[in-house]
């Protein structure tokens, strides 16, 4: 998150908004949000979807709720990383960096952590 205005226009911008992220008296912990992926305007949606996700606090200690919260943070940026997956590749800057080399897709999405052997539907 920042309020910095970046040094260049961004090829894409990646937006959340969260209705609801809490743990409930039962330990299920619920994340409500809408997240959109759009142009580096932000005129025009490339893909997006409301989720409701939810998961399960081992007990309700602190430590426990943190670390149920986190898991389902980690399902919506798995499901925000396929949807940056599907739209395809951004347009690419003329000139060095990492966007001229069409280095997209080539990083962590595809062989780091978002990449294999995580499932949104944990």
């Amino acid at each position: 998150v920042t309020t910095d205005t970046p040094v260049k226009s961004p090829l894409r911008q990646v937006l959340v908004d969260v209705a609801t992220f809490e743990p409930r008296a039962d330990g299920t912990i619920v994340l409500s949000a809408q997240w959109r992926l759009t142009d580096g305007s932000g005129d025009r949606q490339l893909a997006g979807e409301a989720v409701t996700l939810t998961g399960q606090a081992a007990d309700m200690s602190d430590p426990a709720i943190v670390a149920g919260m986190s898991k389902v943070v980690d399902q919506l940026a798995l499901r925000i990383a396929q949807g940056i997956r599907n739209a395809g590749e951004p347009p690419t800057r003329r000139g060095k960096g990492q966007w001229g080399k069409g280095q997209w897709g080539k990083g962590q999405w595809d062989k780091g952590q978002w990449g294999k052997g995580r499932s949104a539907g944990r």
